[in-house]
């Protein structure tokens, strides 16, 4: 999340790759796997017995497995509200990271696969966003 972290997707299956290249960081062998996105977070079962997760927070994305934790990236500090009080909370917890995710270094985009450049309507309703999150700061150099 952010404009300076590592894009990475996790595809079901066991696979983690560059959102932006699809180069694959790392893979398991999955047995089972739960995604959740509101708390931004995959866990996985693995077929040796083992549990890992990579998850994603204020300071980066890591992955946590064998008793230890990996920093994968890093970037800026985003803020991660919780919402509480609201019915819906973790719903906006996961629209407010899809929002996140899709600020590029070139700026705010509607979908970081699609579109090569900033649309200033969809722009300014993510700041709106950002402004209430208090992530404003991720897009002051834009």
């Amino acid at each position: 999340m952010g404009p300076s972290r590592r894009k990475l997707v996790y595809v079901p299956g066991g696979r983690l790759l560059d959102a932006l290249t699809l180069e694959p960081i790392r893979t398991w062998d999955v047995e089972t796997e739960k995604f959740d996105p509101a708390e931004h977070r995959v866990v996985m079962q693995l077929r040796d017995g083992q549990t890992a997760t990579v998850l994603e927070d204020e300071e980066g994305v890591w992955i946590e497995q064998g008793g230890g934790r990996e920093l994968l990236t890093k970037g800026e500090s985003v803020k991660l509200p919780r919402f509480d009080g609201n019915s819906h909370a973790p719903w906006l917890r996961a629209l407010h990271a899809e929002l996140l995710v899709n600020i590029m270094p070139f700026g705010p985009v509607p979908n970081l696969w699609v579109y090569p450049r900033p649309w200033y309507r969809d722009a300014a309703m993510m700041l709106m966003c950002f402004e209430k999150t208090r992530n404003l700061h991720l897009v002051e150099p834009w």
